[in-house]
């Protein structure tokens, strides 16, 4: 019974420190977007005329932030994403953009190019949490798409499509 109890105890220790470092990266996330929000659609311009440079850190990162969004399109699109299902959607985009900022290699131009763009999709995953009550959660998601087409317009990433939303 000791032993069992142990384990319990160890396995709690393990989930809270886990929940504990969840928490500090979407805050880190949201502190993000308070940061860059102010400025984010003046910082979005190209490289004298060319796409800035990625690096593979960031075309992983924004990948999967890519993959997060067309898991879901549909389902959304579909009218069938509850509050808490955006709630876990942002959750999850907050968690992937804190990932991002904390392995940021960029050239400071590029750096602000590219904080404008996680900007947008951290302002549109405050409205999925219902932190921004003027915009409505399905809002919030296609700003988040409206993030990564504007990734793609000015980041080199090859091979990147914009999010197909059927519109």
């Amino acid at each position: 019974m000791k032993i069992r109890t142990g384990a319990i105890r160890i396995a709690g220790a393990v989930l809270a420190a886990i929940a504990l470092a969840f928490a500090a990266s979407v805050h880190a996330a949201s502190a993000v977007a308070h940061e860059h929000q102010a400025g984010a659609s003046a910082a979005l311009k190209l490289n004298a005329g060319k796409k800035w440079g990625t690096d593979e850190p960031l075309r992983q990162g924004m990948a999967s932030v890519k993959s997060t969004v067309a898991k879901n399109l549909a389902a959304v699109h579909a009218g069938k994403v509850h509050a808490a299902k955006y709630k876990a959607i942002a959750g999850e985009l907050n968690g992937q953009v804190a990932i991002r900022v904390q392995n940021c290699k960029l050239d400071k131009d590029a750096d602000e190019v590219l904080h404008a763009v996680l900007a947008q999709v951290l302002q549109g995953a405050e409205a999925m949490e219902g932190k921004d009550k003027k915009v409505r959660p399905r809002a919030g998601f296609l700003k988040v798409v409206d993030g990564l087409d504007s990734y793609g317009k000015h980041f080199d990433h090859s091979g990147w499509q914009p999010v197909k939303t059927g519109h």
